[in-house]
């Protein structure tokens, strides 16, 4: 499985695994748990998550936020390395103040296995998603990833690009279109109670 999910040559590969391997040899008293094989892997496939100890590490903070960044750059799925940018991005700069044990972390997975969140919860989840503020993107990164973009063109064949490109549609289907989506989504959040 690890190697559906991860560029085993790539450099990244091979520290995340040493920090890792450096982990379960020295495990830390406190940490936080971090599945090698990641859960949404599993979710993705429909599959049991795999909680066991060949499938676990705990790490300190530190290891944590670098092996979630080190996962992420060798992850070799789109969709899985949006899953783990999704995760990466919750690693704030400072460590946060409450740590749990292994046991501890344990004993609250079972004190909330099978209970459904309310509405409102779910809504404040999203509302807290929707604020989250994004670092701003500097005029030098912008740069790099035009000059990047554009020796990544020269190299593409313009014909397998195509794909890209969707079908010129008329003003009229355009509108059509815009309206249906508004009231599908409208009608959406009615339903859900996101209004």
């Amino acid at each position: 499985m690890i190697l559906d999910c991860f560029d085993i040559e790539s450099e990244y590969y091979k520290e995340m695994m040493n920090i890792i391997i450096y982990s379960k040899l020295n495990k830390p008293e406190k940490g936080y748990i971090h599945h090698i094989i990641p859960k949404c892997y599993y979710k993705h496939y429909n599959m049991e998550i795999d909680n066991s100890i060949s499938n676990t590490v705990l790490l300190t903070w530190e290891n944590h936020k670098k092996v979630h960044n080190l996962a992420y750059k060798c992850a070799k799925e789109p969709w899985l390395r949006s899953k783990l940018a999704f995760a990466c991005h919750y690693f704030g700069d400072n460590e946060p103040n409450i740590t749990f044990t292994e046991e501890h972390r344990q004993k609250i997975s079972e004190a909330q296995k099978g209970k459904k969140q309310s509405k409102e919860t779910v809504q404040k989840r999203m509302l807290k998603i929707k604020n989250i503020k994004h670092k701003p993107v500097t005029e030098e990164t912008k740069k790099k990833i035009s000059e990047t973009t554009k020796i990544a063109m020269k190299n593409v064949d313009k014909e397998k690009l195509r794909f890209w490109k969707g079908k010129k549609r008329s003003n009229d289907f355009k509108k059509k279109r815009s309206e249906i989506m508004k009231k599908y989504w409208e009608n959406y959040r009615k339903e859900k109670n996101f209004v």
